[in-house]
């Protein structure tokens, strides 16, 4: 009776053993090392970003992304139908700096993308008539670095009545200042550190104001402008009175190139 206890005792262990090499095996099989989650989770994110970056470029390669340049027909069609923008082209101080061999002329929003435009202030808010009538035309001298940028502020950006709003010139001249500065940054692009400004008259609705502007400091990763702005005379080739004096500090933080890697992408 001893021995087939004993047996029984031996047989019911083997089994245990065998069952036990069972699921130890059947475990294995199942759950995947730390090794191979890795892998998988791994891949995943290469498949994933592979795709958005693939998409990404198909999609930007047939979105057209900046306007085609102005031919001499357009220019003459928004001096046919835009009054403000052909008294700005034909006044005698735009045509002292068109003749000028160093003169480059272009308009502001040539450098913004047609999908960001909508979305920006200057370029979409304010931009129409009876604010911003006319894009801004920008003259730039490619020796100097001096800039000239033309506006018409229209009836519709008050601040008191019939003045214009200071914070819209200030807005103004901060992108006039950043415009004339970024070229000088290492990676041509940064962010406004410290902005001064000093009003000195009044700003009338429905006129017209230049803001020049000039780089005085450059320090690596730091660029000092200066800027006026000007009331446009009527009919005269020098500007006059002063309505607001300003300065910038711009700063290029450390990661503006890879912010510029991905502008070049566009």
């Amino acid at each position: 009776m001893k021995s087939q206890s004993l047996n029984l005792l031996r047989q019911a262990s083997r089994r245990l053993n065998l069952l036990n090499r069972t699921t130890r095996h059947l475990s294995t099989a199942a759950t995947p090392t730390a090794e191979s989650k890795w892998y998988v989770g791994w891949r995943k994110w290469l498949v994933a970003g592979t795709t958005g970056v693939t998409g990404y470029l198909i999609g930007s390669s047939n979105y057209p992304h900046f306007p085609h340049p102005r031919d001499a027909a357009a220019i003459q069609h928004e001096i046919d139908t835009v009054p403000e923008y052909s008294y700005i082209y034909n006044h005698p101080f735009t045509k002292k700096l068109r003749a000028d061999p160093n003169i480059i002329e272009s308009r502001s929003h040539d450098k913004i993308p047609l999908l960001h435009r909508d979305n920006m202030l200057t370029t979409g808010l304010l931009s129409g008539k009876g604010m911003l009538t006319v894009e801004p035309i920008v003259f730039r001298n490619k020796e100097t670095g001096q800039c000239f940028f033309f506006y018409h502020v229209g009836t519709k950006l008050d601040g008191h009545d019939g003045i214009v709003h200071g914070g819209l010139l200030a807005t103004l001249i901060d992108e006039g200042l950043t415009r004339c500065g970024f070229p000088y940054l290492p990676s041509k692009y940064g962010v406004t550190g410290n902005l001064n400004l000093n009003y000195k008259a009044p700003v009338h609705a429905d006129s017209y104001i230049v803001l020049e502007t000039s780089v005085t400091e450059v320090k690596g990763r730091k660029v000092v402008v200066k800027g006026h702005l000007h009331a446009l005379p009527e009919n005269k080739p020098e500007l006059s009175t002063l309505l607001v004096e300003s300065d910038v500090v711009l700063v290029e933080p450390k990661w503006a190139k890879y912010v510029t890697w991905l502008i070049s992408k566009d």
